[in-house]
């Protein structure tokens, strides 16, 4: 399912240098990756850092997604 589709899902906005954006934009077009997911593992390892455990929203038995 699509995240825009999926309720466990919220859009996030966040102001990036013009320089930053491109450089990540074309670094994650050569692992065909999205920016969301590259967010989401970021967020989640600094979360975890502090000893915040937050669920899966893709269900408990899926892996995450790197």
């Amino acid at each position: 399912m699509a995240k825009n589709k999926n309720d466990q899902y919220v859009q996030t906005n966040v102001y990036l240098p013009r320089t930053v954006k491109t450089a990540v934009k074309i670094e994650l077009l050569k692992q065909e990756r999205q920016l969301s997911d590259l967010v989401e593992s970021l967020i989640r390892e600094w979360l975890e850092q502090r000893g915040v455990i937050v669920g899966n929203p893709r269900g408990p038995d899926s892996p995450p997604q790197l």
